[in-house]
């Protein structure tokens, strides 16, 4: 199989945000689907994760891992495009 693998890893909130992208964007549309029964740790992991009093995904249990591992593969395959800037003279 081919690795593939950003240079340095994305930031949290910007994996989150593609997961969130994915899973219900701003427009109802839905591009990613969580089977409940071939995939029971990542439905419980996405339903049970809680933001501690930083904004940051609490990481104090070990519900964490699946939604890391979806976030990364979501970030690298469906990066969320930012829109430039347009500098003025």
């Amino acid at each position: 199989f081919k690795l593939m693998h950003p240079k340095k890893n994305p930031l949290v909130l910007d994996r989150v945000n593609c997961v969130n992208a994915m899973l219900l964007n701003g427009v109802d549309n839905r591009r990613y689907h969580v089977n409940k029964r071939t995939c029971p740790g990542t439905v419980e992991a996405l339903e049970q994760q809680i933001w501690d009093k930083n904004g940051q995904p609490k990481k104090d249990n070990l519900i964490d891992h699946p939604i890391d591992a979806l976030g990364y593969f979501i970030h690298l395959m469906f990066p969320i495009k930012r829109r430039g800037s347009i500098k003025s003279r």
